[in-house]
């Protein structure tokens, strides 16, 4: 009956968008073949970009929608950051823990270094979460373990300490991580939000613990 497959709700999503959300593979396909856009970012009543500057694909990947993410990147959906966005489809994944849908991302080619609204790459996400898996697979592909963010000159290193995940800064120290990177330290961070097994660890693998806090 001629249902504009373009049209956009309170929110400022397409059918699309939320089909991909919602991780409804058969729907994503049907309004693919009637033309709905991939790269298409959510927008109001008016035609504006709305804050969150979504696409189908960023939609699906909040979420972990491993199917969606393929049928949208293999009709065209762009891997990386949209413009003006605050996210990339990859920090989305690593963010959320979905170890699938990451592996799918960098295979089609996402930028392991794009910054989100907080200065976070996809590598300090994922360490902040405490996802491993995601941290051991983001380094193996070449994730720079040392970036720090503008601001708080924070690293993954420091966010993987401040979240207590012992398991994320194995991995991290034993590729390289330099723990004397930004204005607070592994054993700071570590101290301040009573992480015992973590402090151990790090006073125990050589931490220095008379660090003075550089403001």
């Amino acid at each position: 009956h001629g249902a504009k497959v373009e049209e956009t709700n309170e929110n400022g999503h397409t059918p699309l968008m939320e089909a991909a959300g919602g991780g409804h593979v058969e729907v994503t396909q049907i309004l693919l073949d009637h033309g709905a856009g991939t790269n298409n970012q959510s927008k109001d009543k008016n035609g504006n970009k709305t804050d969150e500057l979504h696409t189908a694909l960023m939609e699906a990947c909040m979420d972990g929608h491993v199917q969606v993410a393929k049928l949208l990147l293999d009709h065209g959906a762009d891997v990386n950051m949209p413009p003006d966005s605050y996210e990339s489809p990859l920090t989305l994944s690593a963010c959320g823990g979905h170890f699938e849908l990451a592996s799918l991302l960098i295979e089609h080619g996402a930028n392991l270094e794009e910054i989100n609204d907080e200065g976070y790459t996809p590598l300090m996400e994922a360490s902040r979460e405490g996802h491993d898996e995601i941290v051991n697979l983001l380094v193996s592909k070449g994730a720079k373990v040392n970036r720090t963010t503008e601001e708080a000159q924070e690293t993954a290193l420091t966010l993987a300490c401040a979240g207590g995940f012992l398991e994320v800064v194995k991995i991290l120290l034993s590729n390289g991580a330099d723990i004397n990177l930004g204005q607070s330290t592994p054993l700071m961070e570590a101290s301040q939000e009573g992480h015992i097994e973590l402090v151990q660890y790090l006073i125990e693998n050589g931490m220095r613990i008379l660090i003075i806090y550089s403001c």
